[in-house]
């Protein structure tokens, strides 16, 4: 087996086998698989090590491994089994080897591209699951199957099974025992050095890479392509097996239980690599951390995966995890100041504003090598303290199998009593203002059913409008958000009134209207007698709905208004059945246990109950073993328990069932205020600053993945949903949301305080701290908040409560979101926030001024930039001139390296020369009307543009807006990777012809998305949207659409969402032949004479139908608008009818309707279309 013998010339002194695993990966295990080099074998022999015991295998090591005592290498060949697909059998006739830690990619460096597959395991003693745990630790290489690559999103790696390389060592718990050995002699690892060489000529096999020195003070020599090399020439850092190795490792992101753990490798990585500047002996220093620190992460990892922890196993994972922070946050500060030492500051120039040296207030000054090496130093007895706490608190016999990783399905839930308060609802016989209270417990539908009423007959009334309540609401707020939804305006002209102002606002707009307003989760009559003052009595046919919990609360409600009750029954057992069917397999399967039909008894007809019992079930739909367990495990857990304790056991199961990421991501939500509408964009890039989510090329798509995958499992609930049938935004039930509020106190993740509720006291390290405001009577400003370990602030509430941001030194995301009104103060000074030198998101949001300071450049890490408000740059702390109308940013953001995302409102001018920001991905809103023709042009340079938001909110001449039109047009040859190019409605009356074939919005080929306003009318359809097959969305506005148009159109086969807006119909009218538009899912056609047709098996997959028209009473509705009947898949049909003239007579409504084969069909009327 080419084990070593006694014949074999030993390492000198000092000297070991430690080759790197990207050396092992792509040097040994691939001359292995390939037959290339048999020499190989003489430094890894073959053997099959799980016919012995880890003991015995030292005597079988190859010849460089001879005399070590620590660790060996062996090529390990596939079972039998194996062979048939079976899963590798790890049994030893002694005890077996369990896997410690999940599997992890290894990277090539400097191509950073995936070579193989690393899995730690430790040796067990015994007959599982009773073995004991040993210091024997293995870690099992796989190589790549064919050339290194690059990782997508979601692209699995296929692995070479033939053969894997094993690296056997001993953990020994504390420090590494050859970190301390003592240096040689002087002259004597040369020496030693030139008789190895002097021996090794003599060899058949040449020496093996990486054979080189290992002492404290003699880094290994690398380089796969000098290896059968022995070099004597060594660098004064070489540290590159190092970095390998902690880069070879995919980074394990951010989360709740591990902490910083994986983001704290990745950094570490970058300290060793051999191009970054630090001294051979900080480096050093370092790399004993990494092995530390990796020792520490494997425990840490042992002890998530068992299924319960006692209370000494609990406080030791929550000393690690809160240790891999502070580690993180020093590394942070190192980093940071060893590079503003190294840094020149450079000119930043701005309109009639040169400064020539940049100082950033609270940078850190550059750190002594002394006081680095004692930081490490202490860093590493924490380490060794915590590893001696696991071995004195024998951890090691608490850990039980994983988890199983959860996927489930969606379906469309029947709400049975739909149509009773359908006839309610539209019951015209009754005119006065009639209110309905529609009450059951927790999770069985009421919210559901209301927002199918609210979506499905939403349209028919004048204004609508669906708020959520939730416990303890901010009134005024909720008034203003209701004004906001009847309104439709900008946001900017609401929140200037008192909460009388709003009521008297809301009715002043309601009166003579008809109108449907959803009030969902009242907890309290009191907030109904606030909000019932709002709405008029009158006679129009208008409707309220309630939706509670407590029955009694409907009585108290009534007031002046009557108010009738409707009780929630649960489901039915057949519903039931198909419900949990239609989440946890499909509708055609039976069910695959009988002890189901007892766990859906168990439910007791609770929607929520049953979705999240049918996710947790549909990952294990294919392992009958762990079916039964868990299955039974849930039965006996239910028993005997209320409807209420039953929802929240079924919920905290499916919680604890949760992959790791998934309860990460799910936690976050904790940031928000109670009852808040969270947007899904914003979630996702607040995760992916949070390093929740791994944020590498090609990996874009995770964390919308993520996000569905909570909402299919019922942890998270859809509110706003779009003509894609896209989730917009969600919220939270109250039930996750106290499950989770509990997790994330329990595991110091998230600190959220409301200040109407309590004046908690912080007893420990807040890591992310949330601050809402949720009433102005307590709008004091905070006091005794230990603020020096936050790395990520939100807050909600008045300016004046905020405590000062500067404070915050090593925030990482921060969230303002402003309440109030201009009476409070007219602006936020947010001046110093320069001074956070490691922020990597954030977002704004306020009515009032925000003063931004006018150099932000030393915020080189941020990533992310959202600003919903009208901003100015203070300068020697003065808030420059501007006009009233116009908001700025400060001029430097150009130069800001790694911006990804930038959002601005609309009327926002940014600095000349936007162009330099060639790391920028998305930006919204870029107003034509604001910002410069240069800066026009200056678009074309962003060469990683993918989604584009343009907006002209400022009136212009039409000359003007041509100019910057086709200065647009000329910078988008150059974007070759746009995705999505929306141009948003501009000033009121601003529309702009063009020929349809100028080449002035010629666009890139692979555009997936293009929405033009009216602001922009072609006179016919342009001939190049026909090149662009990516093309999925499509809006734009035509003067006519002939026949050859729709055939342009045709030919875009992937096509889903279409709206066409023609200004002036044809005699001929608009026919949709069979076969045309396959994929076709939404289609909105607006005209001001309607004339279409759809033909047999035209649009076969349409979804959703919507048709906008004037109402002309000479005209005959069946020869407007024909062959609905043929679209098979149509749910909804929309019509919105401008009847200028006197409205659309009942008759000619039901005309319409009878057109449809939608379960429903919505008929709006406006004055004009």
């Amino acid at each position: 087996m080419g084990s070593g013998s006694s014949s074999d010339p030993p390492l000198p002194p000092g000297y070991r086998f430690y080759p790197t695993e990207e050396e092992l990966l792509s040097f040994y295990l691939r001359h292995r698989l390939a037959g290339t080099m048999p020499q190989v074998e003489h430094f890894i022999p073959v053997v099959d090590i799980y016919r012995y015991h880890p003991s015995e295998l030292q005597a079988m090591a190859g010849v460089a491994n001879v005399g070590d005592k620590e660790q060996w290498f062996f090529f390990c060949p596939w079972a039998e089994r194996e062979l048939h697909g079976g899963r590798p059998a790890r049994t030893t006739p002694s005890g077996y080897w369990k896997a410690a830690a999940v599997a992890s990619y290894v990277y090539s460096a400097p191509a950073n591209r995936v070579i193989g597959e690393k899995r730690t395991m430790v040796f067990y003693e015994g007959r599982a699951p009773m073995g004991k745990k040993t210091r024997w630790k293995m870690n099992e290489y796989k190589a790549a199957d064919g050339a290194p690559l690059l990782l997508a999103a979601g692209a699995p790696v296929r692995l070479r099974n033939e053969f894997r390389v094993c690296r056997v060592y001993i953990s020994t718990g504390t420090l590494k025992s050859f970190d301390c050995r003592p240096l040689n002699p002087a002259g004597g690892v040369d020496q030693a050095l030139h008789c190895y060489q002097q021996q090794q000529v003599q060899l058949a096999p040449p020496p093996p890479p990486a054979a080189a020195a290992a002492a404290s003070q003699m880094p290994a020599v690398d380089g796969v392509d000098q290896a059968l090399n022995v070099s004597e020439e060594h660098g004064e850092s070489s540290t590159e097996g190092m970095t390998n190795s902690t880069q070879g490792t995919m980074e394990a992101p951010v989360s709740s239980s591990l902490g910083a753990m994986g983001s704290l490798f990745r950094k570490l990585g970058i300290l060793l690599d051999p191009k970054y500047p630090l001294r051979s002996s900080l480096k050093h220093a370092i790399k004993l951390l990494v092995e530390d620190l990796e020792e520490i992460r494997d425990a840490h990892m042992e002890q998530l995966m068992a299924d319960s922890h006692n209370s000494k196993a609990k406080y030791w994972m929550e000393e690690v995890r809160e240790l891999s922070y502070d580690i993180e946050d020093s590394i942070d500060f190192m980093m940071l100041s060893h590079n503003a030492a190294n840094e020149k500051p450079r000119s930043i120039h701005a309109p009639k504003l040169r400064v020539a040296r940049l100082k950033i207030r609270g940078l850190p000054s550059m750190l002594k090598l002394s006081t680095r090496i004692v930081r490490v130093a202490e860093l590493r007895t924490l380490l060794w303290e915590a590893s001696e706490r696991h071995a004195r608190y024998q951890l090691d016999g608490c850990v039980s199998n994983p988890r199983s990783v959860f996927s489930g399905r969606s379906s469309r839930i029947t709400l049975g009593p739909k149509k009773e308060l359908t006839m309610w609802l539209t019951n015209q016989a009754e005119q006065q203002l009639k209110v309905l209270c529609i009450f059951g417990p927790a999770g069985i539908g009421k919210t559901t059913l209301a927002k199918e009423l609210y979506r499905e007959l939403g349209g028919k009334f004048d204004c609508r409008a669906f708020i959520r309540v939730s416990r303890n609401p901010d009134i005024s707020r909720l008034l203003q958000e209701l004004l906001y939804q009847i309104l439709r305006p900008n946001k900017q002209n609401l929140y200037a009134c008192s909460v009388q102002g709003d009521i008297e606002n809301i009715r002043k707009h309601l009166e003579d209207k008809r109108y449907f307003i959803v009030i969902d989760d009242l907890w309290e009559a009191e907030a109904w007698d606030i909000i019932k003052n709002a709405f008029p009595n009158g006679s129009n046919c208008s409707r309220v709905i309630i939706t509670c919990e407590v029955k009694n609360i409907a009585p108290e409600c009534s007031g002046y208004h009557t108010v009738d009750t409707f009780e929630m029954k649960p489901l039915g057992s057949q519903d039931s059945e198909n419900l949990f069917l239609d989440r946890a397999f499909s509708s055609d399967n039976q069910f695959p246990d009988p002890f189901i039909f007892r766990m859906l008894k168990e439910c007791g007809g609770l929607p929520l109950a049953i979705i999240s019992a049918a996710g947790l079930f549909a990952s294990l739909r294919d392992n009958s073993d762990i079916w039964h367990q868990l299955l039974q495990s849930v039965l006996s857990t239910l028993e005997n328990l209320s409807l209420e304790d039953m929802l929240k056991q079924i919920v905290s199961i499916c919680y604890n069932n949760l992959p790791q990421e998934l309860k990460t991501c799910l936690l976050y939500l904790t940031m928000y205020p109670v009852g808040c509408t969270i947007w899904k964009d914003d979630l996702l890039k607040q995760w992916a600053a949070e390093g929740f989510i791994t944020t590498t090329k090609g990996n874009e798509g995770v964390a919308e993945n993520y996000f569905n995958e909570l909402v299919k499992r019922g942890m998270i609930q859809p509110e706003k949903i779009n003509y894609n049938n896209e989730v917009l935004s969600c919220t939270v039930h109250h039930v996750v949301l106290d499950l989770i509020t509990y997790k994330s106190r329990q595991e110091n993740f998230i600190t959220a305080v409301d200040y109407s509720r309590t004046n908690a006291m912080f007893l420990m390290k807040a890591r992310r701290l949330s601050l809402h405001y949720s009433c102005a009577q307590y709008a004091t400003e905070p006091e005794g908040i230990r603020v020096s370990q936050v790395r990520s602030l939100a807050f909600f509430g008045l300016p004046r409560c905020m405590p000062s941001v500067i404070e915050f030194k090593l925030l990482r995301v921060l969230i303002l979101e402003f309440w109030g009104n201009k009476d409070d103060c007219t602006s936020v000074n947010l001046s110093r926030i320069c001074g956070l030198c490691l922020l990597r998101y954030l977002k704004i949001s306020s009515q009032i001024y925000v003063e931004l300071p006018s150099e932000i450049q030393g915020l080189k890490f941020l990533e992310i930039l959202e600003i919903d408000a009208r901003v100015s740059a203070v300068l020697n702390e003065k808030m420059l001139e501007i006009d009233a109308k116009e908001s700025a940013v400060p001029n430097d953001i150009v130069h800001l390296p790694g911006l990804l995302h930038l959002g601005i409102r609309d009327g926002t001018k940014l600095p000349d020369r936007i162009g330099l920001i060639t790391s920028l991905q998305t930006l919204k809103c870029f107003d034509l009307g604001y910002n410069s023709e240069d800066n026009v042009q200056s678009l074309g340079e962003l060469i990683n543009l993918r989604d584009l938001h343009l907006t002209c909110s400022k009136e212009v001449s039409h000359e003007h807006l041509k100019r910057k039109l086709v200065a647009l047009a000329s910078s988008f040859g150059r974007l070759a990777n746009l995705k999505s190019l929306t141009l948003a409605h501009g000033a009121v009356g601003m529309t702009m012809f063009v020929d349809h074939s100028s080449a002035i919005f010629s666009t890139p080929m692979f555009l997936q998305r293009l929405e033009l306003p009216p602001i922009c009318t072609f006179s016919r359809l342009p001939e190049w949207i026909g090149k662009l097959r990516k093309l999925c969305v499509l809006k734009i506005v035509v003067r006519v659409l002939l026949r050859s148009d729709i055939d342009i159109l045709t030919g875009l086969p992937g096509l889903t969402v279409l709206s066409l807006y023609v200004r002036q119909p044809n005699a001929e009218g608009v026919v949709f032949n069979s076969g045309e538009f396959p994929v076709l899912k939404y289609f909105k056609y607006r005209c001001s004479a309607l004339c279409i047709a759809f033909r047999e098996e035209a649009l076969p997959n349409l979804r959703r139908l919507k048709v906008c028209f004037n109402f002309h009473r000479d005209e005959i509705y069946s020869h407007m608008i024909s062959g609905v009947e043929h679209l098979l898949n149509l749910k909804e049909i929309a019509v919105r009818i401008g009847a200028a003239d006197g409205g659309v007579e009942e008759s000619d409504r039901r005309a319409v309707e009878s057109h449809s084969r939608a379960p429903y069909a919505n008929i709006q009327r406006f004055l004009f279309i």
